[in-house]
């Protein structure tokens, strides 16, 4: 009897063995398995290739594994029959099938679910030389299944979604910091980005007039702290070049400051509204400039976007400690904020966890404002939208600029 039980036992240890394998290199990551092979880890690249062929793999493993446990339960009812007869028979098979299920399923599955790599490295070459034991058998199914089912095994692609879960699940692990995975986000959310989306708006844009001389570039220039600026022709509409401060070295140096300001000005760059993030940043680099025009469908100026813009959505805000920053959004109690105007409406609801509707038309608290209410409101003027109070702070001409809001 000990020789039975020892074949069933042998049975058994093998259907433990297939299941482990399977769960353990079906859960272990391409990621992973990358990482092992550039480690020079033993049976690295014999799990690489059990894993670039997957479909085989699990098939072998599902064949040879089907094939010990009808072998098991033959065997337990021969040996069942032979030893008490017709009527232990089901009691047998039940045992013999509580067995399997918890030996060699549950536990095994468990295991390997929770050592992947380590497991799928010990198994990987054993496995290997199982599928080639078995690749007749393997090539026969998968004609079978291709042919007949017409199903055809889907190449494996790695998604922007699932990458973004890794990198989530390494943040929460302790793989990488905040900044980090922040930075990482950024740059998925860059080819995705246009201009219009993080432009200078025509209002705000700082212009000086093509007829101006160098020692007005350079009052203007110390006014404002831009390093670079637009050259009007009459009008923000007609730009006709851009002045970049570091051009007219020699001539402060010279102290010849009554140079036409054309005279020093560089061709400007025009691009659409439309225009993505990433390409923007290889038009600047191609073009060797940080300063370029946005305009809208009907050719009109909407506002300017430079390299340092561009820069900025990938390693987040870089501040010059020579101008002072003023924040977007101050919390005066628990439920009252000061916002500026210029605040995008989309960081508003973030930060106050309210819904103000955001349309195609504005994309700033300003614009929000105006479209609602359909006219220039009043300094101090309060109104109630969407469930929120707003009361009106600064107006200079046709623009909002600082806004008291009430929850």
């Amino acid at each position: 009897m000990i020789p039975e039980l020892a074949l069933l036992l042998v049975l058994i240890a093998l259907s433990f063995f297939f299941s482990l394998s399977e769960t353990a290199i079906v859960a272990c990551s391409r990621f992973k398995i990358k990482y092992f092979v550039q480690q020079h880890r033993p049976g690295s690249k014999t799990l690489e290739k059990l894993k670039d062929n997957l479909h085989r793999t699990v098939s072998a493993l599902l064949i040879a594994n089907n094939v010990v446990n009808l072998a098991a339960a033959a065997y337990v009812t021969t040996l069942t029959l032979k030893q008490f007869g017709d009527a232990y028979v089901a009691i047998a098979t039940g045992i013999l099938t509580f067995v399997l299920v918890l030996i060699a399923e549950v536990v095994p599955k468990s295991v390997a679910i929770a050592y992947p790599g380590t497991i799928a490295l010990t198994v990987a070459p054993i496995v290997y030389v199982l599928r080639l034991a078995l690749s007749p058998i393997v090539f026969v199914f998968d004609f079978i299944v291709q042919n007949v089912f017409r199903f055809k095994p889907v190449p494996p692609q790695i998604t922007e979604e699932e990458v973004r879960s890794i990198i989530d699940l390494a943040k929460e692990e302790g793989g990488i910091d905040v900044e980090e995975k922040e930075m990482i986000h950024r740059i998925f959310k860059f080819d995705d980005t246009e201009v219009d989306d993080i432009k200078v708006p025509r209002m705000d844009m700082v212009t000086l007039d093509s007829r101006k001389k160098l020692r007005d570039a350079l009052d203007l220039v110390k006014k404002k702290g831009h390093a670079r600026i637009p050259i009007s022709g009459g009008s923000k509409d007609k730009i006709v070049g851009i002045f970049y401060y570091k051009d007219a070295a020699e001539q402060v140096r010279l102290l010849d400051l009554d140079v036409p300001i054309t005279k020093l000005m560089r061709p400007a760059i025009f691009v659409p509204e439309t225009k993505k993030l990433n390409e923007m940043l290889k038009l600047f680099q191609k073009q060797k400039q940080h300063m370029a025009i946005i305009v809208d469908e009907h050719g009109g100026v909407s506002g300017v976007v430079t390299l340092e813009d561009c820069v900025e959505e990938l390693v987040g805000d870089i501040s010059d400690e020579s101008e002072p920053v003023e924040p977007l959004i101050v919390r005066r109690s628990q439920r009252s904020w000061r916002i500026l105007g210029k605040a995008p409406i989309g960081e508003v609801n973030r930060r106050l966890r309210i819904q103000l509707p955001v349309e195609k038309g504005y994309d700033t608290l300003s614009g929000f404002l105006l479209h609602s209410l359909g006219a220039i409101p009043q300094q101090d003027s309060e109104v109630d939208l969407n469930g929120v109070k707003f009361k009106i702070g600064k107006v200079e001409g046709n623009r909002i600029l600082e806004v008291a809001v009430r929850k």
